[in-house]
């Protein structure tokens, strides 16, 4: 929208934030994004079940791999279509805390 309006610092602004997910996701071993500590390595072992606190947000590791409203195509591209995208949807849908 900030484009078309010719607002180019805005929309520059929001396509940053939009795509920071990608600082969250470990690609060496993509499974689920992960939590920095402090920004510079990874939080491990990562337990998709256990709340990480982000920004002020509490969330799972599940949660916060699919919240990327604006990004969905960036996302499927990462994790990789069809198939591997395909699975890791179905599959966390099928695992459970117990």
């Amino acid at each position: 929208m900030e484009k078309v309006l010719g607002k180019k610092g805005d929309y520059n602004y929001i396509h940053e934030k939009v795509e920071y997910y990608k600082k969250f996701i470990d690609r060496s071993h993509l499974v689920w994004m992960k939590s920095k500590a402090p920004v510079v390595s990874w939080v491990e072992p990562l337990d998709g079940f256990n709340v990480m606190t982000r920004n002020g947000s509490r969330q799972t590791a599940f949660q916060s791999t699919w919240f990327v409203p604006m990004m969905w195509e960036g996302l499927i591209q990462l994790i990789g279509w069809p198939t591997k995208f395909h699975s890791k949807l179905n599959r966390s849908f099928e695992i459970s805390s117990n």
